[in-house]
């Protein structure tokens, strides 16, 4: 998808990936995003940005969009 991705959605595209037991790693964060956001937050721990007492569940829907296919949640 990345290597044919529609060139005016590309400044808002986001990776990150789901590492057990409790990070989410930026891969890449879109130009856009970063200016809305502030900051570049590549190869950050999303869930530093949540209170602790947030991350796991964070982090448990994060598995629960990996664990079904193409992220269907419903």
């Amino acid at each position: 998808m990345l290597d044919r991705a529609e060139p005016k959605l590309q400044p808002a595209v986001a990776l990150v990936d789901v590492e057990p037991p409790e990070t989410l790693t930026v891969r890449l964060f879109g130009t856009k995003r970063e200016a809305a956001f502030g900051q570049n937050i590549t190869r950050a721990n999303t869930l530093d940005f949540y209170p602790p007492n947030l991350r796991a569940a964070v982090f448990a829907r994060a598995m629960c969009v990996v664990a079904h296919p193409v992220g269907w949640l419903t």
